[in-house]
């Protein structure tokens, strides 16, 4: 049973797809405090890569959940999200504020939301995204982490990466 602290750290990650996937992640105390930014290239396999990128972060001791953008593709199975929380030892949270194929609703306290929780229960997960959210629907790490990749897409789009 995951203990749902109101300055529980999330790492939100999302992904931008240009000649490489560049994946980022960004974390949170809660929804009130950016602690800190990661970003990683790749093109390997992106569960492998945020693997990667999550463990060799300063903040892997720190962060308690992964929170995983659902509305980007991909591009993989739902067991690849289940292994990647066992090889992290933390549980993981695909979540989407729309109907996503294969993800549960839930009812927040600010409407409803869809997810899908490995080590996790989906009342622990609801009680993750209430807690690390401050202007729903959606939570505070996956709102940054994704204003970061428009920038980083804006930014990066015309040149090869």
């Amino acid at each position: 049973m995951l203990k749902v602290k109101p300055e529980i750290r999330v790492m939100a990650v999302t992904g931008v797809q240009l000649k490489r996937l560049h994946l980022l992640g960004v974390v949170f105390r809660g929804g009130s405090w950016l602690d800190g930014l990661v970003k990683m290239s790749t093109r390997s396999h992106p569960v492998k890569a945020l693997n990667r990128m999550i463990k060799s972060s300063g903040h892997y001791g720190q962060v308690r959940v992964v929170l995983a953008d659902a509305a980007y593709p991909w591009r993989v199975k739902f067991e690849d999200w289940g292994w990647l929380a066992e090889k992290l030892s933390k549980p993981v949270i695909l979540f989407c504020e729309k109907p996503c194929k294969g993800l549960s609703l839930l009812k927040a306290g600010f409407g409803r939301v869809w997810v899908k929780a490995f080590k996790l229960s989906l009342q622990e997960s609801l009680r993750v995204i209430e807690v690390s959210t401050a202007l729903p629907p959606l939570p505070e790490p996956l709102r940054v982490a994704r204003m970061l990749a428009a920038s980083l897409t804006k930014a990066l789009g015309n040149r090869v990466l």
